[in-house]
């Protein structure tokens, strides 16, 4: 499936080892396996990082915006789901 994380691990110029993985017949019967094999790929590639430097982005934007609206509750509300959500 398409995620995010995918498409920075092609962005930084992994889609042929992941293919590899994925075609791997014996750690496709080992999901499991597979996805300890996707996550130290991922790590090599700085794919997580570069998720958590988004998220950043993200959770700052919605704070800033929360403090845009003039009715304290409807800011206290945004603020507890940037919270919560990211």
């Amino acid at each position: 499936r398409p995620t995010i994380l995918r498409a920075f691990a092609l962005e930084a110029g992994g889609g042929e080892r992941l293919a590899a993985l994925l075609a791997d017949d014996r750690l496709c019967a080992d999901p499991a396996a597979l996805a300890g094999r996707i996550k130290i790929l991922y790590r090599q590639l700085g794919v997580f990082d570069k998720a958590e430097l988004l998220l950043d982005k993200l959770r700052s934007r919605a704070e800033s915006m929360a403090t845009e609206f003039h009715d304290p509750a409807i800011a206290d509300l945004l603020r507890f789901l940037v919270k919560i959500v990211l």
